[in-house]
């Protein structure tokens, strides 16, 4: 029978060789931030996007901000004799460049602390105030650029489409981003895209109104897909089970679909 210290010290060195990947990578990962840890930022400008979307833009004199991915987020440390501790909360960036950075806040309407943070933000936050932001990080970003891209977003998931769609646009990618919203005073980020919009015969913007449309079907999404278009989805999970199953119906490869799902992504510390 094999010693049971031999078969310890066999696992410590699995181990020790799994812990030093993982600090390999973790190394990696932070020399490629543009900072770490949180840093002070101050707010030079909140617009309302919707009754309840905000968006938020930093600046900084001292760090190159333009250093993200679209499709990434930022976190946001919070502190609040509101709150029993000190939260972070992660929020989708729009836009940025050299200077600044724009994210998107949704007010959550809820009693959970995950609401007191996003209330705090949108009822007391003011141009001038500071906050402190982690660097951009993520995952969720566009892959095969020289082919048709599809981008599907509801409520607050625009946020990540927004500069997702902005540079498949400055690529000079055939990009078609549709927007599923409740109604007409519900169109989140509206001018933006419009904008990107106009900058290419190629792209297409279209905002899908449930209250006049009802929910997007199959049919409403076949017209923008070829054999090769690269599919993204962000939203609540009910939106994207449905355009999951939309797309499984039209035999869409499940390589072909990225997402991301908004539901609370949040961490605190004491």
């Amino acid at each position: 029978m094999t010693d049971d210290s031999e078969i310890i010290q066999t696992w410590i060195k699995a181990y020790q060789a799994i812990a030093d990947a993982f600090i390999g990578l973790e190394k990696e990962v932070y020399s490629q931030m543009a900072w770490e840890g949180f840093k002070p930022f101050e707010v030079t400008d909140i617009n309302k996007e919707t009754e309840i979307i905000k968006s938020f833009t930093i600046q900084s004199e001292d760090i190159d901000l333009s250093q993200f991915t679209p499709g990434q987020y930022i976190t946001v440390n919070i502190s609040n004799k509101k709150l029993p501790y000190q939260a972070k909360r992660h929020y989708s960036i729009v836009d940025g460049n050299r200077d600044y950075l724009t994210f998107g806040v949704r007010k959550d309407f809820t009693e959970e602390h995950e609401g007191e943070v996003s209330t705090i933000l949108h009822d007391e936050v003011n141009i001038g105030d500071t906050l402190e932001l982690s660097a951009p990080v993520g995952g969720f970003g566009l892959v095969n650029k020289d082919k048709k891209q599809l981008l599907l977003g509801s409520g607050v998931g625009v946020t990540p489409l927004v500069s997702m769609y902005r540079e498949a646009v400055e690529s000079n990618a055939a990009a078609t981003f549709i927007q599923v919203t409740s109604d007409s005073d519900n169109i989140a980020f509206e001018d933006t895209l419009k904008s990107i919009n106009a900058k290419s015969e190629e792209s297409v913007f279209h905002v899908h109104l449930r209250d006049e449309d009802g929910y997007i079907e199959k049919k409403d999404l076949e017209a923008y897909l070829d054999d090769e278009t690269e599919i993204y989805i962000c939203g609540g999970s009910s939106f994207l089970n449905s355009m999951m199953l939309n797309l499984q119906a039209l035999e869409i490869p499940e390589e072909r679909i990225h997402f991301e799902a908004f539901v609370p992504r949040l961490s605190f510390s004491v």
